[in-house]
């Protein structure tokens, strides 16, 4: 079967009080008591956002796509996320009826189409809100296929910002790519069981392209940014059998220096 999957998402829940214009006539006091103020009634408080998501399955496509409640909070990136949703379903959906023609008109059985994103909170603070996405996409193949996405929204000018926007990519690629591919190599030795040979005319052995994979700075201790994650998917480092790879670094000193102004008082040091 296929399965495509898309989130919708969730309006933001606001609580609000109500109350009858008509108020009752109250007794005549005297002066003791009129000198006395009432208590003031405590303000209704206001329901947290709910987690946007988005879920449609008929017979060519499975479709679900969600977000957390920390993005649908942010009525601009919620109206983007919405869209990306409603654009994401658009598409795959009509992959899947063409396919699901296509294979009638061959005589062929036709297997269900899916397509799964979940974005997740990996970053949350005064500064930026950054999700890192994980889906699954199947179109009739042998397999499906996983997929990974990210988005760092600055706060203060509520916009998305791209990963060149916050890094000087040339020098963070010098700077770190040797750290990546130790980092790399160990994770597939444990892995394949064997030690890895790098070998630049096997892409399965070689440390492939930094700034070809998904690149996400990562808050893991909440004060503020502190690691860089680094998602490569199958294919890319190892066979499909291996799934996909992630590398960490952490933000130290010397990685600030290749962070662009002013995005550097964004970190938080270890």
């Amino acid at each position: 079967m296929h399965r495509y999957w898309i989130a919708v998402a969730l309006g933001v829940l606001v609580l609000a009080g109500c109350s009858d214009d008509r108020a009752p006539q109250q007794p005549r006091q005297n002066a003791a008591q009129s000198s006395q103020q009432p208590a003031a009634s405590p303000a209704q408080p206001t329901a947290p956002a709910s987690a946007g998501k988005v879920n449609r399955d008929d017979a060519a496509l499975d479709f679900s796509y969600e977000w957390p409640a920390q993005a649908a909070a942010v009525p601009p990136l919620d109206a983007w996320l919405r869209g990306h949703a409603e654009t994401q379903y658009k598409e795959a959906h009509g992959s899947a009826t063409r396919d699901a023609a296509a294979m009638k008109a061959d005589g062929f059985p036709f297997r269900k189409h899916a397509l799964e994103q979940k974005w997740a909170t990996v970053a949350d603070t005064p500064q930026v809100l950054v999700l890192q996405a994980e889906g699954y996409a199947y179109t009739g193949g042998a397999h499906g296929m996983p997929f990974y996405s990210s988005i760092i929204w600055d706060k203060a000018r509520e916009q998305r910002i791209g990963i060149g926007q916050f890094f000087d990519l040339p020098r963070f690629k010098n700077l770190v790519t040797g750290e990546f591919c130790d980092k790399l190599n160990i994770e597939r030795r444990e892995k394949r069981g064997i030690v890895v040979k790098p070998d630049a005319n096997d892409p399965f052995n070689a440390c492939p392209d930094i700034l070809k994979q998904q690149i996400i700075p990562v808050s893991q201790r909440g004060k503020g940014l502190d690691t860089v994650r680094v998602i490569i998917g199958p294919y890319e480092a190892g066979p499909y059998a291996e799934g996909t790879y992630t590398i960490e670094m952490q933000a130290d000193g010397e990685l600030m220096r290749v962070v662009k102004r002013p995005y550097n008082t964004w970190f938080a040091a270890p």
